[in-house]
C-alpha cells in the first residue's frame, strides 16, 4: 500500500499536472474495458469449488469449473490484447486526439493477455488457503515499480516511460500467479479428456453459467462507475480534472488494496458458513468486520484531515490540495463497501445477485445526473459515495435483518 502511494506522490510531483493526467488517462483508458469484459470467475469458483468438496464430489468436477473459468478467462483476455495492440493509435487519436498516447496504450495492451488468467490463480491459491502467495506477486510488483520510480530519474522524467513499467509489471504479476498456481494448486487442474471437454459438470452448467452471469453484471456494475467516470472526465473534461479524480483514486488504493484482501479471506469464509448454515458465525464475521471498518474511517479520515494540507504541500504542488475533498468523499464510499464486503457471497449464496445488480445499477442514474449538470472529480466521487449508500439501505441492510429472522426460527 505505501509503494503504491509512494509511486504516485513521486510521479505527481516529478510531472505537470497535465502529463500526470495523461499517465491516468491509459491506466484508466484498461481499466474501463476490463470491467466490461471481467467476468465473475472468482465468485463462481468460490461458490462452486466449496460446494463440490464439501459434498464429497468427485475431484474431475472441480478440475472442470476450473478449466471452464480458464476458457472463459482466455477467451476474453486474448482478443482484448490482440485488438488493443493493433487499434492502440486509432483509439490515442480518435478519442483522446493525442498521438502520443499510442505507444503507452499499446503496452498496456500487451501486458493484459493473461489479465483474467490472474482471477483464476489467485482464486485457487486462496481456496488453498495460500493468501500471501496470492497477494505476494502485485506487492512485490509494485514495490519494484516504486523503487524504479525512485532511482530512475528518467523514467519519471516521461510520462510513456512511467506507462512502460507499470506495463512490464502488470506482466511479472501473471507469469508469477502462473508459477504459484502450478506450484501450490496444480492438483485442481486435473488432465482428462472429459475434464477438457467439461462432462462432469454439464449437469450443473446451467446453475455454473447463471453463477457466471449474474457474478459478471454484478461485477461490471460495480466497477465500471469509478472506471466509467474518470474515462468519461478524460473524454468531455481536461487532464487536470483527470489528474484530480486519478490522484484521488490513487491515494484511496490502499483501502481497495485493503478490500481485495478481506475479501480474499471472508467470501470463502462467509460462502461455506452459509451453505453450512452456520449463521451465528456468519453475523459475527460481519458484525466484526463492519466495526474494523468503521476504526479505520475514522482513524484514517481523522489522519487525512489533520495532516492531509501539509503532507499535499510538502509533498505535492499547491494545486493538488484540490484533490482532498474528493478523496474524503471517496475513502467514505470505499469503507462502506469494506464494512459491508460479507455480503457479496450471501447474495451469491442465496441467488439474490439479481437483487443487488438493480441496486447497484442506480450508480448509473447518478452519473447520468452528473454528466448532465458537469462531470467533474468532485461529483465523480459524490456518484460513488451514493451509489455505496444506496446498496447498503436497499439491499443488506434487508439482509441481515432475514438473516437475523432465520436464526430466530
Amino acid at each position: 500500500m505505501l509503494s503504491i502511494i509512494g509511486r504516485t506522490l513521486i510521479l505527481s510531483s516529478a510531472l505537470c499536472v497535465s502529463d500526470f493526467g495523461k499517465f491516468i488517462i491509459c491506466l484508466n483508458f484498461f481499466a474501463f474495458i476490463k470491467v466490461f469484459l471481467k467476468p465473475g470467475i472468482t465468485h463462481t469458483l468460490f461458490n462452486y469449488i466449496p460446494q463440490f468438496e464439501a459434498s464429497g464430489e468427485e475431484r474431475n468436477k472441480v478440475a472442470s469449473v476450473c478449466w471452464l473459468c480458464i476458457y472463459v478467462a482466455m477467451a476474453i483476455s486474448l482478443p482484448l490484447s490482440f485488438f488493443g495492440v493493433a487499434f492502440s493509435k486509432l483509439i490515442a487519436i480518435k478519442i483522446y486526439g493525442d498521438a502520443s498516447l499510442a505507444g503507452p496504450l499499446c503496452a498496456l495492451a500487451a501486458s493484459s493477455i493473461l489479465f483474467l488468467v490472474n482471477d483464476v490463480a489467485s482464486s485457487l491459491l486462496r481456496l488453498k488457503d495460500k493468501i500471501v502467495t496470492s497477494i505476494f506477486p502485485a506487492t512485490l510488483a509494485s514495490l519494484c515499480v516504486f523503487l524504479i520510480f525512485c532511482y530512475c530519474p528518467v523514467v519519471v522524467s516521461r510520462f510513456d516511460y512511467a506507462v512502460y513499467a507499470v506495463a512490464v509489471s502488470e506482466l511479472l504479476i501473471s507469469i508469477s500467479l502462473l508459477a504459484a498456481l502450478w506450484h501450490y494448486a496444480s492438483d485442481y487442474l486435473v488432465c482428462s479428456k472429459d475434464v477438457f471437454f467439461l462432462k462432469p459438470i454439464r449437469s450443473k452448467m446451467e446453475g455454473i453459467k447463471s453463477t457466471l452471469k449474474q457474478t459478471s453484471i454484478f461485477g461490471l456494475l460495480h466497477g465500471s462507475s469509478e472506471a466509467a467516470s474518470a474515462f468519461l472526465i478524460g473524454v468531455f473534461s481536461s487532464a487536470k480534472e483527470v489528474a484530480y479524480i486519478g490522484m484521488a483514486i490513487q491515494l484511496a488504493r490502499p483501502v481497495q488494496f485493503l478490500h481485495a484482501n478481506v475479501a480474499s479471506v471472508v467470501v470463502p469464509r462467509v460462502s461455506k458458513l452459509y451453505g453450512q448454515r452456520n449463521l451465528l458465525s456468519v453475523l459475527k464475521i460481519l458484525k466484526m468486520n463492519f466495526m474494523s471498518a468503521m476504526i479505520l474511517f475514522v482513524l484514517g479520515g481523522g489522519a487525512v484531515f489533520l495532516f492531509g494540507d501539509f503532507l499535499i504541500n510538502q509533498f505535492l504542488s499547491p494545486e493538488y490540495l484540490q484533490v482532498l475533498p474528493v478523496f474524503y468523499i471517496l475513502l467514505a464510499a470505499h469503507i462502506l463497501s469494506l464494512a459491508t464486503v460479507g455480503f457479496v457471497p450471501l447474495s451469491v449464496a442465496s441467488k439474490q445477485v439479481d437483487k443487488r445488480n438493480y441496486a447497484v445499477a442506480l450508480r448509473f442514474l447518478y452519473l447520468g445526473v452528473a454528466v448532465a449538470i458537469g462531470l467533474n472529480a468532485y461529483s465523480a466521487a459524490i456518484v460513488q459515495l451514493l451509489a455505496a449508500i444506496s446498496v447498503r439501505f436497499l439491499i443488506d441492510l434487508p439482509m441481515y435483518r432475514k438473516i437475523k429472522l432465520e436464526m430466530g426460527k
